[in-house]
C-alpha cells in the first residue's frame, strides 16, 4: 500500500473512493447522485444523529413531491404507446381461458374469516375453470372509464394509483388441466395467457426463492411484476413507493378470490432479485419481480382450520 494511503484517515479514504466512483459516472448520473447527497444533508440538518440508507430513501420520496410542480411534467395525456398495456393483446397464439362469471355461493364474512396463508397443497391438478375463475376475479378487467384523454381505460377488482395498474401479472403454470407447464403473462383485458417461457421451471424457481419448497406443489404461481414505465411518466420518483401499494391491494384481491373458491395461497417476498429477474426475463430496473404467490387446493380444508 502506498505511503500516501497509509496517512489518510478513514473519512479521507472513503472520500477518495467516492471521488473515483463519481469521476467514472456519466454526467446524467450525477443528478440523482446529487439528490441522494442532498437528502442525506437534510437528515443531518434535522438533528438526527444517524444517517441510514432507509432514512435517505424516505427523504428522497419526501423531496420528490416537487417533481409534480415542474413545467416539464405537467402533461397528463396518455400516449398511444402507453395505451397499449390497457388493450387486449392481438397475439394470435395466446391461450383463451374459459369465461367464468358464475356467482360464488359464500358470504363475504366467511371469505374473510377463512382467509389464511396456505403452503400445503393437495397433489391434484386444478381444472381450467377453477384456474380461470381465480385469475378473472383477482385481476381481470371488470369495467372501464375514460381518462388521460382516451376512452375505455380498464378497471380491475383492486384499486391502483391513478387507475394505471402499475404491474404485469405473470403466471407459472405447474399443474393445471389442459395448459402446458411454463411461464405466461396474463392478459387482464382479454382474459388470455401469452406464453413467455415453455417447460417446467419449478426447480429453477425454487433455487431463486428462500425456504419455499412448498412452491413446487402449487398448481400455479402468480408473479407480480412492476413496470416502471407504467407510472413514472405521471408519478415520477414517488411512483416507486405508491406502486408497491398497488401490489398489496392486488395480493389481497387474490387472497380473497382464492378463499371464496375454496383455494389457498401464500405470498413470498423472499427471493434473490437478480436471479429471479434473469430467470423470468426482466431487466431488474424498469421491469422487476415484486411478489411471488403460490395458489392451490389446501391439503387441509379451509373451514377446518383454526383461526390464528
Amino acid at each position: 500500500m502506498p505511503d500516501t494511503e497509509l496517512s489518510l484517515t478513514p473519512r479521507e479514504m472513503l472520500q477518495a473512493e467516492l471521488n473515483e466512483i463519481i469521476g467514472s459516472l456519466p454526467d446524467h448520473a450525477l443528478i440523482p447522485l446529487k439528490e441522494i447527497a442532498e437528502s442525506a444533508y437534510d437528515i443531518v440538518n434535522s438533528g438526527i444523529s444517524e444517517v441510514t440508507l432507509q432514512r435517505i430513501i424516505q427523504r428522497i420520496f419526501v423531496r420528490s413531491v416537487n417533481e409534480f410542480f415542474t413545467a416539464e411534467h405537467v402533461s397528463m395525456q396518455m400516449t398511444q404507446e402507453r395505451l397499449q398495456r390497457y388493450r387486449a393483446s392481438t397475439n394470435p397464439h395466446q391461450i383463451q381461458l374459459p369465461d367464468t362469471d358464475a356467482p360464488v355461493d359464500i358470504s363475504f364474512d366467511d371469505v374473510v374469516r377463512q382467509r389464511r396463508s396456505v403452503r400445503d397443497y393437495m397433489a391434484t391438478a386444478l381444472s381450467q375453470e377453477e384456474f380461470a375463475a381465480v385469475l378473472k376475479r383477482s385481476f381481470g378487467k371488470n369495467g372501464s372509464e375514460d381518462g388521460y384523454g382516451v376512452r375505455d381505460i380498464p378497471l380491475y377488482p383492486y384499486p391502483s394509483m391513478g387507475g394505471l395498474s402499475s404491474f404485469d401479472v405473470g403466471i407459472v403454470v405447474q399443474n393445471v388441466d389442459g395448459i402446458p407447464q411454463g411461464y405466461y403473462r396474463y392478459d387482464q383485458v382479454g382474459h388470455e395467457l401469452e406464453s413467455l417461457i415453455t417447460g417446467d421451471i419449478r426447480l429453477a424457481l425454487q433455487d431463486v426463492t428462500f425456504e419455499s419448497d412448498w412452491l413446487l406443489y402449487a398448481p400455479f404461481v402468480v408473479v407480480l411484476v412492476h413496470d416502471a414505465n407504467s407510472f413514472l411518466w405521471k408519478y415520477h420518483t414517488r411512483g416507486y413507493r405508491i406502486a408497491h401499494i398497488d401490489v398489496g391491494a392486488a395480493m389481497q384481491s387474490l387472497y380473497l378470490a382464492s378463499s371464496s373458491a375454496g383455494l389457498g395461497c401464500c405470498a413470498v417476498a423472499g427471493f434473490l432479485d437478480e436471479p429471479i429477474n434473469d430467470l423470468l426475463g426482466y431487466n431488474g430496473l424498469d421491469k422487476y419481480v415484486s411478489l411471488v404467490i403460490g395458489v392451490g387446493k389446501p391439503a387441509t380444508p379451509l373451514l377446518s382450520r383454526q383461526p390464528h
